[in-house]
C-alpha cells in the first residue's frame, strides 16, 4: 500500500511475513461458538504468500476447480472499467462469488 502514498493504510490485519518459514498461530471464533485453528507459514516474503493447512477439504478444493475451470481468464491491467489486456501481466484470474453454490458459501 506504501506505493499508492498517501492512501489510507490497510484496514484489515496484514500479517508480518520476516521471514520464509515463520508461523503465526490464529485462532477464529466460528458463529457455532467452537474456535477453529490455523496455522499461517510464510512461503514468499515478496509477493507475501501464506500456506494455510487444513483451510479447505480436498472435495472443496475440487469443487471450486471445477467452478471456476470455464471462467479463467486474462487478468487485466486498470481498473473494472478500464481494464486491459498487456504482455507485462500474464497471470490468468477467475472470479467466483460465495453464493455461487452452497459449498462455496459455507
Amino acid at each position: 500500500w506504501l506505493s499508492y502514498y498517501p492512501r489510507n493504510p490497510p484496514i484489515l490485519n496484514m500479517w508480518a511475513a520476516d521471514y520464509i518459514g515463520q508461523e503465526h498461530f490464529v485462532e477464529v471464533d466460528m458463529e457455532n461458538g467452537h474456535p477453529v485453528h490455523f496455522t499461517l507459514k510464510v512461503i514468499s516474503l515478496r509477493p507475501r504468500v501464506f500456506y494455510i493447512s487444513g483451510l479447505l477439504l480436498p472435495s472443496e478444493i475440487d469443487h471450486v476447480i471445477k467452478i471456476s475451470k470455464d471462467q479463467v481468464r486474462r487478468s487485466a491491467v486498470g481498473t473494472a472499467n478500464s481494464g486491459f489486456v498487456t504482455d507485462t501481466r500474464t497471470s490468468r484470474t477467475a472470479w467466483i462469488k460465495r453464493t455461487d453454490t452452497p459449498t462455496m458459501n459455507k
